[in-house]
């Protein structure tokens, strides 16, 4: 054999290094040891001869090609053998495919990425060579989307040593890549977000950086301005200069309430009567910030709970002071994103409980440790990213926060709402089914009117104890969409007594009945190291009374579930003819079904809550 045949894989990585292609995999970090013919100057031999071929079978219609399916994208992966055994022309193609997915503000390569990134994951996941598995990780170094971190993270629990720190690795260096939105922001708020700017001035260093510091670890911005005023109400604004930026985010409402100021109400802020109100000042700041800019993206947050700080709060978040309570304040906040269609970053219900809080804060119970400013900086990053990024890629938003507009009801009584006090969330009311005598399974659906073929549907669910509720995909007109349906994506409350028994550390419930499971088709994973009280891992669902974040990504016949940040359930179901072959052993004859409405399918007894919900049709891409 020639010497130019000899040419590694590791050789045609560093080629494309030095030729300005995809990085190469660290030699330290996969002990590459130089071998013959392994230096840059053979692969560029080995290039040159054979310039023609990788012309052609590195052309953007072959490249795309590779990642216009997961199968696609999965074949070209299973090729890879290991660092010096991988055919060359396919080391060049898939560095080619990892380095043009990073093709910027194009929606082709966009969506190629998605794919690619998701294949990726699941070569490295099944491969059980070390350096092999490197190799993947490397490509998602490149590549990856931060939200893919705990992915990552989790590919080296339980390998070899190297594996494990290099996962950890190439999860910081996605961690430390800001996602750039090209916006200017401009923060009002009270103290709270006042430190964020003189952490130093508090006299102890107490804590290093606020939430905003945070927030701009993971988003990048054109410009930023901090306008918070120490001790301040939303009233402190009435005479502030507002500098024109793309983006506000507003943090008031706990000093409102430590020097008793009125609420208000909803049509104080639409009018602005009740000068002396928290409502009506909330709506002159608005004002002030659309006349900086009429076309601003506004974000509101609810204040963070706090208690105590001497006298200036009662003992708990959830006592009158002066008759008001601080809750009246964050669902004023929440009525008027609804009502103006801002989105909310909810701190009083997200950025810890009473019981959490003393281990959240500086000072008692009001101002943040870094534990408790990193809670704030997950909860708005998110937000941020609903109201910005999300919505340039094209998701909508399918639940306003007021009414069931968008929505019809499978059924003659409806058994979902809004309750007044709680505007933003959608709820199962429980009691409805059983005084109108419905049968749970069929008559309770509550679906879209528009109906989608491939889609990614993201949204955040509450589940009480021993809660039980699903998500409908590609649902039929009629009968049970566990079986009608392509499937039932199934939510649960893992941790509770109906369907684990903790002391014997033993499930009540199939694995294709965990939270996250495609129900009766493909089980949930229950390998999370963090969770409590399972026997070996457990649930990646929040316990009960807290909020989950949920992904369903539908393409084909795939069907993916994410679970706070986690891949949970990944199913072909063509690999079912729905005949009673599936792991239920149960007729699914809707195991077909190529469009259908989304639903949320209720459950006699459990006020299961929904927020966020907002969906992206990919059908076209």
């Amino acid at each position: 054999m020639r010497r130019t045949r000899q040419v590694t894989f590791a050789g045609v990585l560093l080629l494309l290094v030095t030729t300005g292609g995809c990085a190469l995999v660290q030699r330290d970090a996969l002990d590459i040891r130089p071998q013959e013919g392994d230096d840059a100057a053979t692969a560029a031999v080995w290039q040159a001869e054979n310039a023609e071929r990788l012309a052609r079978e590195t052309s953007e219609s072959v490249l795309y090609g590779f990642v216009a399916t997961p199968q696609a994208a999965d074949a070209l992966l299973a090729d890879v053998k290991g660092a010096y055994e991988t055919d060359p022309l396919r080391a060049v193609q898939i560095a080619a495919v990892t380095q043009r997915t990073m093709t910027p503000k194009c929606e082709r390569a966009a969506r190629g990425r998605k794919v690619w990134t998701e294949a990726l994951l699941r070569a490295a996941r099944a491969s059980a060579d070390a350096t092999r598995t490197m190799f993947f990780l490397d490509q998602l170094r490149s590549c990856g989307f931060p939200s893919q971190v705990a992915a990552i993270r989790a590919l080296g629990e339980k390998r070899e040593k190297c594996v494990r720190d290099y996962a950890d690795w190439v999860a910081r260096e996605l961690e430390s890549v800001p996602v750039p939105t090209g916006l200017s922001w401009c923060v009002f708020g009270t103290s709270i977000s006042w430190y964020d700017a003189h952490a130093s001035e508090y006299g102890e260093a107490k804590f290093t950086r606020g939430y905003q510091s945070r927030v701009k670890d993971r988003l990048s911005f054109t410009d930023y301005h901090n306008l918070a005023i120490n001790g301040g109400v939303i009233g402190g604004h009435r005479w502030a200069k507002v500098p024109r930026a793309d983006l506000y985010t507003i943090e008031h409402g706990i000093n409102d309430w430590g020097h008793r100021v009125p609420v208000g109400t909803l049509a104080d802020y639409r009018v602005g009567t009740n000068a002396n109100t928290f409502a009506a000042n909330y709506r002159i700041l608005v004002d002030k910030i659309r006349k900086a800019n009429p076309h601003a993206i506004i974000v509101l947050c609810t204040p963070r709970r706090g208690y105590g700080f001497g006298t200036y709060l009662p003992a708990s978040s959830d006592a009158p002071h002066g008759g008001i309570y601080l809750k009246e304040y964050a669902q004023l906040v929440r009525a008027i994103a609804a009502d103006e269609g801002f989105e909310v970053a909810d701190f009083f219900a997200d950025c810890g409980t009473d019981e959490e809080l003393a281990d959240l804060s500086i000072d008692v119970a009001l101002h943040p440790n870094d534990a408790g400013f990193q809670r704030m900086a997950d909860c708005l990053e998110k937000a941020i990213r609903r109201a910005t990024l999300e919505r340039r890629a094209g998701f909508r938003s399918l639940f306003n926060g007021q009414d069931l507009a968008g929505w019809r009801w499978s059924g003659a009584v409806p058994c979902y709402g809004v309750e007044p006090t709680e505007p933003g969330i959608l709820q199962y009311i429980p009691g409805t089914m059983e005084r109108h005598k419905l049968c749970p399974g069929t008559d309770e659906q509550l679906v879209t009117q528009k109906s989608f073929r491939d889609f990614v549907l993201r949204f955040d669910f509450l589940m009480p104890t021993n809660g039980n509720n699903g998500i409908g995909v590609r649902m039929a007109e009629k009968g049970n969409p566990t079986y009608t349906a392509l499937c039932e994506i199934q939510l649960l409350d893992d941790g509770g007594d109906a369907y684990y028994d903790a002391s014997a550390k033993r499930d009540k419930c199939a694995p294709t009945q965990y939270c996250g499971a495609v129900y009766g088709l493909a089980p949930a994973r229950r390998d999370n190291p963090a969770a409590k009280g399972f026997a070996v891992g457990g649930s990646y669902a929040h316990p009960a009374g807290q909020w989950n974040d949920c992904e369903i990504e539908v393409v084909g016949s795939t069907v993916r579930v994410t679970l706070n940040g986690v891949e949970v359930s990944r199913a072909d179901l063509s690999a079912f003819q729905g005949d009673g072959d599936t792991p239920d052993r149960k007729p699914h004859p809707g195991i077909r079904r190529t469009e259908g409405a989304i639903g949320l399918l209720g459950y006699a007894g459990f006020n299961v809550r929904f927020r966020n919900l907002r969906a992206r049709d990919v059908s076209a891409l």
